[in-house]
């Protein structure tokens, strides 16, 4: 309880913080820590939002002592001044004290020495007797006159000179350094070159190709060259878009159309944030008060969202449709009021259209659309500020596969020097290269928007996806760690983690990762993944009985046949032969694989019994129709001992035949041998038998003893 008490908090810190809230801020991520005080995170994020730079100081400090490989707070440290109060350790003060008394003591002597009083001589003793009537004959003679003590009213020679030298030193330095500070915002605010030698990233070093002579047929030799390497360029931002630092947190958003009311602007917080009802009187009471007044185009706007969001497009239709006729019939000529209008117009045929496409009602969905572009277009024409008509028209294009016109519109709102920071327009940038399948251009555009806000999910998500469809796996491994650095405890971010680090090959690193994602479970799809993927970890790692329960935990959440047949693969390895049967006559139908774990757990957990042999026979021999190379050979193994064990020797024969001429192994060479004694043919079964012997001698097998206890009784 209390560590999710904890990681709710830091999360309601970290929200804070990212909107500016420092107070707010401080005191969530503060009571998070009083619970958690090694979370990394929220030591992070409470350096920047503390009032000092020694508190700053202390928690970064307090971070490297969590991890001392932190980059960031490195960083931070290396970039703050060397002359700030630090904390003086208790431990040091104890151990001074504890010196000097050390010292003391060794200056002490010894408890053995005997101690005796000195004894000066005569000579020191008369000396010191003059010396003592000198002093009190100085002490008694009359005191001189007294002196009289006055003010200096003047300064020293040349003391005011070099005050006044000093003051003018001084105000040169300043005027100078005023100067040069002018001279170079005028040259970087005009100057785009200097603007990006000042702002944007340092060059990366790169090696020159050389050219290298590769020989083609014929008589003359055609040199071409080829570089070394492929030269690949490190991503750039150009300088007018702000890096998130840890001193330089993401602003809010700002709300635009913009609203000076307070409580209007909690109610357009809360509908974003996911609960329209309770902002909608808010938001209503405002425009009823602003319609006796002044018309206010925004008010409009956000109740019409407010109601989209709540699902009521009939009335948030209306809505829009009152506040454009208040707009005429007070003939406000506002041309971003018309465009404010036009913008919610915008989003109630949005909203339409997806509404008609749920309900499978094409014509009413391209209706819908169209009336959007349209009106979308009108906004931005009228106001080009507003971001919402560029991303619905990008998105409707996005839908319907039209990506160049999705990227076109995308670029016309990030021209707009307003938006051109605009995290929503980078991530669906993103999104679009990514359905195009240009893997490269989607990481940069995701690279952008995390660039702008570290903390944006959507683009972490989408890294990751990347990296994943490439087989990158090392890269997917450094994505998930990022993401979690972000979103600590996300079972999300876990459960690629170790898909990644399992995919990789890390075995024990994708247990751990998986088993920290599910320290506390629940019934959501990453849980149900990780037990997936942590059972099928367990399978590699041939630890049967642990990768059953993992199955078994996923089956509770979530009913899956996939799920199950790995839940018969690792119970028939673990022994467990009823949970093979059970699962098998769950499965409505079963595939070859399932088949054949079900007839393989039939013969194997009912020993000699003819009753098993034939109930398994017809399983197995659906089995063989349908597998795959890789399990053919054994589908035939254990066909071939459901007909030796009903007594169908010739067809056994011809099973374990094809078996063989797949793979060998010891069991089917026995099982070969018993088929041919069962028929009479002891010279062949005997040749078996050794065959058998001598590959147990490579892989060992339990019924080696079997073995040579039938072929002694041939002999």
């Amino acid at each position: 309880m209390a560590s999710e008490q904890a990681r709710e908090l830091r999360q309601r810190g970290i929200a804070a913080a990212k909107a500016g809230q420092k107070d707010e801020a401080r005191q969530l991520l503060q009571q998070s820590i009083r619970l958690d005080p090694t979370s990394e995170a929220a030591w992070l994020w409470l350096a920047s939002v503390v009032n000092t730079p020694a508190e700053r100081r202390f928690c970064l400090e307090k971070l490297l002592e969590i991890n001392p490989q932190n980059e960031t707070a490195l960083k931070a440290l290396s970039g703050m001044p060397t002359d700030q109060p630090s904390i003086k350790r208790i431990g040091e003060t104890k151990r001074s004290t504890t010196g000097t008394g050390e010292m003391a003591a060794a200056k002490q002597p010894a408890a053995d020495t005997p101690l005796t009083v000195p004894i000066p001589p005569p000579e020191k003793i008369a000396e010191l007797q003059r010396q003592i009537d000198g002093i009190v004959l100085e002490a008694s003679a009359p005191l001189p006159t007294p002196v009289r003590y006055v003010h200096k009213t003047r300064r020293r020679a040349g003391e005011s000179d070099i005050v006044v030298y000093r003051l003018y030193l001084t105000a040169g330095v300043v005027g100078v350094l005023l100067v040069l500070l002018f001279g170079f915002i005028v040259l970087v605010t005009t100057n785009d070159d200097a603007a990006e030698v000042v702002f944007g990233p340092s060059p990366t070093n790169t090696q020159t190709p050389t050219q290298t002579w590769t020989p083609t047929p014929g008589y003359t030799p055609t040199p071409s060259p080829e570089p070394r390497i492929s030269l690949t360029p490190s991503p750039t931002v150009e300088p007018q878009i702000t890096q998130f630092t840890i001193f330089n947190l993401p602003r809010p958003t700002p709300i635009y159309p913009a609203l000076l009311d307070r409580a209007q602007l909690a109610a357009v917080a809360q509908v974003f944030s996911g609960d329209p009802e309770a902002a909608l009187p808010t938001l209503r009471a405002g425009r009823e008060l602003a319609d006796q007044s002044v018309f206010d185009a925004g008010l409009y706007y956000y109740e019409t969202i407010a109601l989209i969001e709540q699902n009521s497009l009939s009335r948030a239709l209306e809505l829009i449709e009152q506040g454009d006729e208040q707009r005429q019939e007070r003939a406000v000529s506002d041309i971003q009021a018309e465009a404010i209008i036009n913008a919610g117009y915008a989003q109630v045929y949005n909203a339409l259209a997806e509404q008609a496409d749920n309900a499978g009602n094409a014509a009413a969905e391209l209706e819908n659309y169209t009336l959007m572009v349209e009106r979308a277009q009108a906004a931005v024409e009228g106001d080009e500020n507003l971001a919402a008509p560029y991303l619905l028209v990008a998105r409707y294009f996005h839908k319907t596969n039209r990506y160049e016109d999705a990227i076109e519109v995308l670029n016309q709102g990030l021209s707009v020097p307003s938006l051109r920071a605009n995290a929503d327009f980078h991530m669906e940038k993103a999104s679009i290269y990514f359905d195009m399948r240009e893997y490269e251009m989607a990481r940069y555009q995701a690279f952008r928007t995390l660039y702008v806000d570290p903390a944006y999910e959507a683009a972490h998500l989408l890294l990751i996806e990347i990296a994943f469809t490439q087989d990158d796996y090392p890269r997917a491994v450094q994505y998930a760690q990022d993401y979690l650095q972000f979103y600590p405890g996300s079972r999300l971010g876990f459960q690629y983690l170790g898909d990644a680090h399992r995919l990789e090959g890390g075995l024990d690193l994708a247990v751990f990762a998986y088993s920290r994602g599910l320290s506390a479970p629940d019934d959501s799809e990453a849980t149900f993944n990780m037990y997936v993927g942590r059972g099928r970890v367990y399978l590699l790692q041939r630890q049967y009985a642990a990768a059953a329960d993992d199955f078994s935990a996923a089956l509770n959440i979530q009913n899956s046949d996939d799920v199950r047949l790995l839940r018969m693969e690792a119970a028939y390895y673990a022994g467990d032969y009823d949970t093979v049967v059970s699962d098998a006559e769950d499965m409505p139908t079963g595939s070859a694989r399932a088949l054949i774990f079900f007839g393989r757990a039939l013969i194997d957990g009912a020993g000699n019994q003819r009753s098993a042999f034939e109930r398994a026979l017809p399983v197995l021999e659906s089995a063989v129709e349908s597998a795959g190379a890789a399990d053919r050979a054994t589908a035939y193994e254990y066909l071939a001992r459901a007909r030796f064990g009903t007594g169908n020797l010739s067809g056994a024969l011809e099973a374990i035949t094809t078996a063989l001429d797949s793979a060998e192994s010891v069991d089917r060479r026995y099982l070969l041998g018993q088929i041919l004694e069962a028929q009479g043919n002891r010279a062949a079964a005997i040749l078996n038998y050794e065959w058998a012997l001598t590959l147990s001698e490579i892989v060992p097998v339990a019924a080696q003893g079997e073995i040579e206890e039938a072929l002694a009784n041939l002999r």
